[in-house]
């Protein structure tokens, strides 16, 4: 009988070319879990920090404020079948929330970020602030978010402002983590509280005032984008937009360097995928 040939050791840089090249995470936890060379190098946080800056994550589709379905993706989009999958498996009417037959309002998806749905509801005890709630439709699980305490507010506020609730982007190698930022929004001012998961707790993070300047003549009507870490609010006819930095928790307002006639519509940023967590 012939010997078996023997397996040809490659070096690492050419091993993790070619599991860069491969389309998707899964393909490469598939070829990690197949080999250990492979699997040492797919688990190397530089490898995954390329591998994400190369492979934006899938768009699966979009959700309405009300809920009650996933609009998929549809061919030939190359996410079609997954969403179609996701679509089928979770529950986008989320059936699975608590709900009061004596509100007068219901659950509305207010954001969504990194495989989590924020939605929010006018709560029945109060006048301001909403309930919310986190959850993970295809699981059908989800994470009532307290109200904020009356130590963290230390003023008040009027049902004729407008909260704004979104969730923060999740930070590198703490995915399972999440914030829920809170912008309470007058004509002249806005206040923001954060809650964290991390210490199940709010606090209150920073604030901005638009007087004497009123650089920002009614923040009410700004846009929401992020991009790099930041939250940017835009109406282009201000000229101005105004800025949060994610990371400090600091508010800047920015002049627009183009005619303040022009809208934007959009802020162009390269993505990042989702984490290699089933390798760790």
């Amino acid at each position: 009988m012939a010997p078996a040939a023997s397996r040809p050791i490659l070096p690492d840089e050419l091993t993790e070319n070619i599991l860069l090249r491969l389309d998707a995470a899964a393909d490469v936890v598939r070829a990690a879990v197949a080999c250990g060379d492979h699997l040492r190098i797919a688990r190397h946080r530089c490898f995954q920090r390329q591998f994400r800056s190369l492979r934006p994550p899938p768009v699966l589709g979009l959700l309405p404020s009300g809920g009650a379905e996933l609009i998929c993706a549809e061919p030939p989009h190359r996410s079609a079948p997954a969403a179609r999958a996701v679509a089928r498996e979770g529950d986008f009417a989320f059936s699975f929330l608590p709900r009061d037959p004596a509100a007068f309002t219901d659950w509305r998806v207010f954001d969504a970020r990194d495989g989590r749905v924020l939605l929010s509801r006018r709560s029945t005890e109060a006048a301001t602030f909403v309930d919310l709630v986190i959850c993970d439709p295809p699981h059908r699980r989800y994470v009532l978010i307290p109200p904020i305490p009356d130590e963290v507010v230390l003023k008040r506020y009027s049902a004729k402002m407008e909260s704004e609730p979104f969730l923060a982007a999740a930070c590198e190698g703490e995915e399972s983590k999440f914030q829920v930022i809170y912008n309470w929004i007058s004509q002249y001012k806005i206040d923001t509280f954060v809650f964290s998961s991390d210490t199940g707790k709010w606090c209150a993070a920073t604030s901005i005032s638009f007087l004497p300047s009123r650089l920002i003549a009614n923040p009410k009507v700004l846009r929401r984008y992020y991009v790099g870490s930041h939250f940017y609010w835009v109406h282009g006819p201000y000229g101005h937009m105004l800025v949060l930095d994610q990371i400090e928790m600091k508010f800047s307002i920015v002049a627009i360097p183009f005619d303040g006639n022009d809208y934007i519509y959009g802020i162009y940023q390269a993505c990042e995928s989702s984490p290699f967590s089933m390798l760790e």
